[in-house]
């Protein structure tokens, strides 16, 4: 499945809403918690197709994970999240570490071989 539905963004939203509005802060933790999975979800959904958004989605996640832990300092859940999107954030920059190694040696391979023949 690519992307959101309606009734997910739409949640999405509400959640934002009350993380923002709401002068109870056990809401506001819940709501920051429920955002977190959904951008770290999307994160993951995003691996294959965009790694840059993908690592966006997984900061932002661990962003408001970490706002929860202000105000839940004890709460587990959300410190085994955090740990969780670390980790796959490191494959994806390891991943793309590796993308970009791989590209690195052609592009300087053409490069080269542009050179050789402008010196012919």
């Amino acid at each position: 499945r690519i992307g959101w539905g309606d009734a997910e963004a739409g949640a999405l939203d509400q959640q934002r809403q009350v993380a923002a509005e709401s002068r109870d802060l056990s809401l506001v933790a819940k709501a920051k918690y429920n955002i977190g999975n959904y951008l770290f979800e999307e994160g993951r959904r995003q691996m294959d197709s965009d790694l840059q958004k993908s690592v966006g989605s997984l900061q932002s996640a661990i962003e408001n994970w970490r706002a929860v832990l202000e105000l839940e300092p004890q709460n587990a859940k959300a410190h085994k999240n955090i740990e969780a999107a670390k980790l796959l954030l490191k494959q994806i920059l390891d991943e793309q570490k590796k993308r970009q190694q791989n590209q690195d040696p052609n592009s300087a391979g053409q490069q080269n071989k542009q050179q050789d023949n402008q010196q012919q």
